[in-house]
């Protein structure tokens, strides 16, 4: 919870005194720096809650192997 406070009060810190076209360099050049390097991580720190599976829950159910024949065997081997 601290990170996301640090990210978010970082953003907006940065983003309030960014002005590119000043003079002073902290402004016209730290500023826009820092901003993009609290927007980068926020938008780590979301993928990596999200997670690998797209932020899907997982049922727990198994489908078994996938396809339409489901891996059972539907041919009869008896002799004729």
């Amino acid at each position: 919870m601290k990170s996301w406070f640090v990210i978010l009060v970082g953003l907006a810190g940065s983003w309030h005194y960014m002005d590119l076209a000043s003079d002073i360099k902290i402004y016209s050049l730290a500023m826009p720096i820092l901003f993009f390097l609290f927007l980068i991580s926020a938008v780590l720190k979301i993928a990596l809650l999200i997670g690998p599976d797209g932020g899907h829950s997982r049922s727990g159910i198994d489908i078994g192997s996938g396809g339409f024949g489901g891996g059972s065997d539907s041919g009869s081997g008896g002799d004729c």
